[in-house]
């Protein structure tokens, strides 16, 4: 007689941790950072979910425990996203304080086989089974890049000073009908308009190629940067400061037009937000997720 064969279960699963991922990608490709339900569309996540489950890093996209720090929008770019998730691990009782990345599964080579080349995990960390990406975020740091052109340089640096401070952005936003109950307060820690030479480490490469090329600040060509770092940021709230800020440098609003769509006194309730254009989502970057020290080992 011959033996019926038993399926035995292994009775070890492949351990998990809880890691965080640092991941640079260029937007213009895609609509957004996070993945639609049905996924009909490209976005970062249906590509970054794609990966993980190729390189068997998880089960699947309900089980893993995703957060995110900054949800970008259609075309938006990033330098420094930061996701968090369980993924498997080599080791039993991996744990942020007895971590050493030489022994743990190569995670940024893994999935850069995988992902496409405008998406790069730059790196990874070891966190707590708590950490939530989005909730542990001390602050964001976007940048918008525009070219002087015929813009009023010091009349947008002297509007964007008003940004700064904890206000009601509700005429800075778009409205989602699906959260009647959402509040529009939010603080703005640093807000200002910087030649690219006078920028930091991201800017350099932009910088050397104005030099190469002769413009320097006073050109036409040559390029700026807004710079704005807070907490957090509503729906298209960075693209429409921008865009304010725009109508002020092309001198067809004055830069006090800031404290009157700040000051909601003079917007009673119902009466509906300015309509404006917002700018272009293209040039716009998320640069840096920022944490509390040793929250983080990347």
């Amino acid at each position: 007689k011959s033996k019926s064969k038993v399926k035995r279960k292994d009775p070890s699963p492949h351990p998990t941790r809880h890691i965080a991922l640092k991941i640079a990608y260029l937007g213009w490709n895609y609509h957004g950072l996070a993945s639609q339900i049905a996924d009909t569309v490209p976005t970062i996540e249906s590509h970054l979910f794609d990966a993980l489950i190729t390189a068997k890093l998880i089960e699947s996209r309900d089980t893993c425990k995703l957060s995110r720090c900054g949800r970008t929008d259609k075309g938006v770019s990033a330098f420094g996203q930061v996701v968090a998730l369980q993924v498997r691990c080599q080791y039993k009782h991996a744990s942020p304080s007895n971590d050493s990345h030489q022994s743990e599964l190569p995670y940024a080579t893994i999935l850069n086989r995988l992902l496409p080349p405008d998406i790069r995990v730059l790196a990874w960390s070891p966190v707590s089974p708590t950490f939530n990406a989005r909730f542990d975020c001390s602050y964001r740091l976007y940048k918008y890049y525009f070219p002087r052109s015929n813009l009023d340089i010091p009349k947008m640096q002297q509007a964007a000073q008003k940004y700064i401070g904890t206000h009601d952005w509700r005429n800075f936003c778009k409205i989602d009908p699906k959260k009647p109950g959402e509040r529009y307060e939010r603080s703005v820690f640093e807000a200002d308009i910087l030649s690219v030479h006078d920028d930091d480490q991201y800017e350099n490469c932009i910088a050397e190629t104005n030099n190469a090329s002769g413009n320097d600040e006073g050109s036409a060509n040559s390029f700026y940067v807004f710079r704005l770092r807070g907490q957090s940021f509503l729906w298209h709230q960075v693209r429409h400061m921008m865009a304010i800020l725009f109508l002020i440098g092309q001198s067809l609003e004055p830069p006090t037009l800031i404290d009157d769509l700040l000051n909601m006194t003079l917007h009673p309730n119902g009466a509906g937000r300015p309509i404006y254009d917002m700018s272009s989502e293209i040039p716009l970057v998320l640069v840096e997720c920022g944490y509390p020290d040793g929250l983080l080992n990347w």
